[in-house]
């Protein structure tokens, strides 16, 4: 998508959050093109997702904005060389708060004269958004930092005990273990600090313990944080959008009616198989577009088009069960359908010399954990050819007929033979495939 990099040069650039009315609109003119102003049958939402989880992954340009704003977190926290420029002249808004320290702060930061610096706004903005949507609590954690932190604070001034923070005592794990304050012979042995320093030891408990409730005082980071701390470059921003797009797992396929219709009851690792199977059916986007059209149901049957008042019955035309042309009954059920799936199965066992069952379960969803590993790719697209077949018959399914798909299944094999003759990779389409035509020929 050639839109794509520019929009994103943009966010890398300008560190002003756009209003959410401008991703609104993009993401409707997006919409508009896809379905050529016509209503979307499946929402940008759906398509944005991953492949394994029923999209196309398609851009969610606002989560590329997050991404853009939250690799500077990253780099504050782990700043490269190349970087220094900038981050040095971040750090001098900071003062004496250091710069990688901001993601551990509260929202207190807000009435520090840092957050008057826009790139810093905007990414910490991002930031506590990040936190929000993974339900992350970070504060207190075990990396918040004790020092020049407006979250731990004395008569309204923050603390910086220089020579505890030359000892390494930096972060609250420094000073709590196991949910206790350690002791005060604790951090002698430990750290080295000076018999003296016994008052300022009871000041900062007193002020920890006051501050954050010394019951509840668990400093683990959640695991969302952790995986985004793991992150870092070569490209980081990709990753982080990857981390966003993880979010929400689930499936977003009409599940429910599938199960109903089919009187199955899968659990989740089922359904992410089918919709991985989509992209193993072929390198045809053709043929994987089909297979993605078919899992969301989009095609209008008779039942739909009764329900919109653009047909005068819900009966099926095609045959004469008189019963609801509903989504099933127009792609499975229906008599001369049925027909040609038995067809197109029996064929294929005989030329493949294996058993295809005339399943819905494999013949729609695409399911292939009954198949040999060596004839399932042929066996899906195959099977995705006949989908296109009924497809293209969609309203007169009277007119089915093998001859059709013959010649779609050639035309496919054609089609393949000449990306594999151009990479180089005849043999291996022949291992695949001629099985398949010497048993039509």
């Amino acid at each position: 998508m050639m839109v794509l990099p520019k929009i994103n040069y943009l966010f890398s650039l300008i560190p002003n959050k756009p209003p959410a009315a401008w991703f609104k609109s993009l993401d409707s003119n997006i919409s508009q093109f896809l379905w050529k102003n016509k209503p979307s049958r499946i929402s940008l939402k759906t398509l944005q997702k991953p492949k394994n989880n029923g999209g196309l992954e398609l851009p969610n340009f606002y989560n590329y904005f997050l991404a853009n704003r939250l690799q500077y977190i990253s780099k504050w926290i782990k700043p490269d060389l190349l970087d220094s420029p900038w981050l040095d002249l971040e750090q001098a808004f900071c003062r004496k708060t250091k710069l990688s320290d901001l993601p551990y702060i509260s929202s207190n930061i807000k009435r520090h004269d840092t957050f008057k610096s826009l790139s810093i706004n905007s990414s910490l903005t991002a930031w506590w958004e990040f936190l929000k949507l993974t339900q992350s609590p970070l504060i207190p954690c075990k990396l918040t930092p004790i020092w020049n932190n407006p979250d731990i604070c004395q008569n309204k001034k923050v603390l910086n005990f220089t020579s505890w923070r030359e000892k390494g005592i930096k972060n609250l794990e420094h000073v709590i273990k196991e949910g206790n304050f350690i002791t005060f012979q604790e951090l002698i042995s430990e750290y080295g600090i000076n018999n003296s320093k016994f008052l300022e030891y009871q000041q900062l408990k007193s002020i920890i313990q006051e501050r954050f409730n010394p019951n509840q005082l668990n400093l683990e980071i959640s695991t969302w944080v952790t995986e985004f701390l793991n992150l870092c470059a070569p490209k980081l921003l990709s990753k982080l959008y990857k981390l966003l797009l993880k979010f929400d797992d689930s499936i977003s396929l009409p599940i429910a009616k599938w199960e109903r219709d089919l009187s199955i009851n899968q659990d989740q690792s089922f359904w992410t198989e089918i919709c991985s199977n989509i992209f193993k059916i072929s390198k045809s986007p053709n043929l994987q577009l089909i297979q993605y059209k078919v899992l969301h149901r989009v095609h209008y049957t008779g039942q739909r088009m009764f329900q919109m008042g653009l047909a005068q019955s819900n009966i099926c035309t095609h045959c004469t069960a008189n019963v609801t042309d509903n989504y099933l009954h127009a792609i499975w059920d229906c008599r001369p359908v049925q027909m040609f799936w038995h067809r197109i199965c029996t064929d294929l066992s005989t030329w493949l010399k294996c058993c295809i069952p005339t399943s819905p379960r494999l013949c729609i969803l695409g399911d292939i954990s009954e198949l040999d590993a060596n004839t399932s790719h042929i066996v899906l697209t195959a099977l995705c050819i006949a989908k296109k077949t009924i497809l293209i018959n969609w309203k007169q399914k009277k007119d089915l007929h093998i001859t059709l798909y013959k010649n779609l299944l050639f035309d496919h094999i054609s089609l393949e033979r000449m990306s594999a003759s151009s990479k180089n990779q005849l043999e291996e389409f022949n291992s695949l495939w001629l099985p398949l035509i010497n048993s039509t020929s």
